[in-house]
């Protein structure tokens, strides 16, 4: 994968972070398995663009100029449902605001490079339900599906919008629970009802997201990708951002990202941990791997026990809770179970049983020591 990689990277600098990168010795068949890649971590449209100034087979041409055609369709849509979105929620007196990467895509030197999705707001928890009849009722849009954490819809231009009433679900720790029970506090108002979180609080969720996407089975290059441009972008010099973040335990997580950075970005050179890291990235694509999953899972202790009897804190994320008293965890645990059974999850389930019972115990060892590194497992 080292030739494909090399130049999925170089496309980034040139692209993403206007550096002028020499790129030759490209083939077709080098095209075709960079967008493999590419896919896999949904930046194909960087193919696409570097695609129009060459001379190769005008269907593999055509095929890879269609992702930056399907790149600005799908980012269009994107915008125009948020902004039919903002209005009715500013006429019905709805706070909101604008979540993850069409949030962060405004520190893109060109934003339509910023590949999202899906459209993430939040509201209030009390003003939840209210949306819910809005969206449906006066936005044409369909109901999916509710989490412990958001409400689902599906808008007529079939773009997803995740309405998000907890920012919390992800935490472990009663003090990172604590600083997103009002992410309204503090923030900049743009409009009436359209409020942008605060600088801190923002740079906060975006490494909690991280952490939370790595736990389950890996974060994507494309966050990697966001991570520079706002350390480049939004954070700066003004380094008092990171001060709740850092607070709250993820130092040694914002470290090793801005490591992992240096190594991809800027060809320095990488100790054993940002190997792990750049590996444990890169294998499980855009949206995280079942192989990740279980590694991951692996280096909090035992996989089957660990999936069988979930620790306390575990258990808060998986419903939701704030508190779970000690002697209604048997309780918690059966509904899982139950959950698992009539969620026709068993199938899932047994297939990473499969993969971790496949896994070596180096491979193991080495993710572990990662997650010891990132120090992220106790969030």
């Amino acid at each position: 994968m080292e030739k494909e990689l090399t130049l999925l990277l170089n496309l980034i600098k040139s692209y993403v972070f206007n550096k002028k990168i020499e790129i030759d010795g490209v083939n077709e068949q080098l095209l075709i398995e960079t967008y493999k890649l590419a896919k896999s971590q949904e930046l194909a449209h960087l193919l696409g663009y570097f695609a129009k100034g060459l001379e190769i087979d005008k269907k593999l041409k055509e095929k890879l100029e269609l992702e930056v055609n399907v790149s600005l369709d799908r980012l269009s849509k994107i915008e125009y449902v948020y902004n039919k979105t903002k209005d009715l929620l500013e006429a019905n007196e709805i706070n909101h605001m604008l979540l993850k990467g069409s949030e962060i895509a405004k520190y893109y030197a060109n934003p339509y490079l910023r590949l999202s999705c899906d459209l993430d707001i939040y509201v209030d928890e009390k003003d939840v339900k209210k949306v819910h009849n809005l969206l449906v009722n006066n936005g044409g849009f369909v109901f999916k599906h509710k989490s412990s954490h958001d409400y689902s819809f599906l808008s007529q231009e079939g773009v997803l919008l995740e309405v998000h009433y907890k920012l919390n679900d992800f935490a472990f720790n009663k003090e990172l629970i604590g600083a997103f029970k009002n992410p309204f506090y503090n923030s900049q108002k743009i409009s009436d009802y359209t409020y942008r979180m605060n600088d801190k609080l923002f740079y906060l969720y975006f490494i909690c997201h991280i952490a939370r996407h790595l736990i389950n089975g890996g974060c994507g290059l494309k966050a990697i990708i966001d991570y520079k441009i706002l350390n480049e972008n939004f954070i700066k010099e003004n380094i008092e951002i990171k001060e709740l973040t850092y607070s709250l335990g993820l130092k040694d997580l914002d470290v090793q990202l801005n490591l992992l950075c240096e190594y991809l970005f800027e060809d320095k050179t990488p100790n054993d941990i940002t190997l792990s890291f750049s590996n444990y990235v890169l294998n499980g694509g855009a949206y995280g791997s079942n192989q990740n999953n279980v590694l991951a899972n692996n280096a909090n202790g035992d996989y089957v026990k660990g999936k069988i009897w979930l620790k306390k804190n575990q258990l808060k994320s998986y419903f939701s809770k704030d508190k779970i008293c000690a002697i209604l965890i048997p309780f918690y645990q059966i509904r899982r179970w139950l959950d698992i059974i009539f969620k026709n999850r068993i199938k899932s389930s047994l297939k990473r049983v499969k993969i971790n019972k496949n896994l070596s115990k180096e491979e193991k060892e080495r993710v572990k020591t990662l997650f010891n590194a990132l120090k992220i497992n106790d969030l």
